[in-house]
C-alpha cells in the first residue's frame, strides 16, 4: 500500500514537472532565437575585426546557423582547410573563414580549402574573409572553382534581415547548384 502511494505521489509531482520542464526548454530555444537574431543583426562589421581567428569561425557558424544552414564545426587544429561544413540540399559546402587585420588572404588561403573539398568529398570551396583578397588569391580561385567572398559579403551577410534571410537561402541554393553543374 505504501509504494502505491508513493507511486501515485510521485506521478503528480513529476509529471507536472516533466510538462513544466518542456515548456521552459521550448521557451527558452524561442527566447535564444530571437536573441541571437537581434544580436546578429546588431553587429558591425569592424566589431569582428577586433576578435580572434577562433571566435570568428564561432560566428561564422552561429551566423550560417541562422540562415537555417545545416552547420557542422571542424577540429580546431589538422582541419585540412576546413572550418565549417555547411549543407544545402546535396550540395556539401567546404568553408574556410580568415581573419585578418593587417593584409588581404592570399592564395595559401584557396589552395587550403580547394585540397579541403577533396578530402571532406565536398562540392564547393569558399573562403570568407573579413578583409579582401590578393590578386592571385582571386586568380587561383578562378582556376580552381574556388568562391572568395569578402569583406562586402560579409557586410551584406550580416545586414540581411528575417526575409532577406529565406531568400538569401533559396538564391544560394540555386546559384551553387548552376556553378556546380557548369563546373563540371
Amino acid at each position: 500500500m505504501g509504494k502505491t502511494i508513493l507511486k501515485y505521489f510521485l506521478s503528480l509531482v513529476l509529471f507536472p514537472l516533466t510538462i513544466l520542464f518542456l515548456i521552459l526548454k521550448f521557451v527558452s530555444k524561442k527566447i535564444s532565437k530571437v536573441f541571437l537574431s537581434r544580436y546578429l543583426s546588431s553587429v558591425q562589421i569592424h566589431e569582428l575585426d577586433c576578435i580572434c581567428g577562433e571566435e570568428f569561425e564561432d560566428f561564422v557558424y552561429i551566423l550560417f546557423t541562422s540562415l537555417g544552414f545545416s552547420v557542422k564545426k571542424t577540429k580546431k587544429s589538422h582541419d585540412y582547410g576546413a572550418d565549417l561544413i555547411i549543407k544545402i540540399k546535396d550540395i556539401k559546402i567546404i568553408l574556410q573563414c580568415k581573419l585578418y587585420t593587417s593584409h588581404n588572404v592570399s592564395l595559401n588561403a584557396v589552395q587550403e580549402v580547394y585540397s579541403a573539398v577533396k578530402f571532406y568529398n565536398g562540392s564547393i570551396g569558399i573562403v570568407l574573409s573579413n578583409t579582401y583578397f590578393t590578386k592571385s588569391a582571386i586568380n587561383l580561385a578562378t582556376s580552381t572553382n574556388v568562391l572568395l567572398w569578402d569583406r562586402t559579403m560579409l557586410e551584406k551577410l550580416l545586414k540581411l534581415n528575417k526575409q532577406e534571410k529565406i531568400q538569401f537561402k533559396k538564391e544560394l541554393s540555386y546559384k551553387l547548384e548552376n556553378f556546380i553543374k557548369n563546373t563540371i
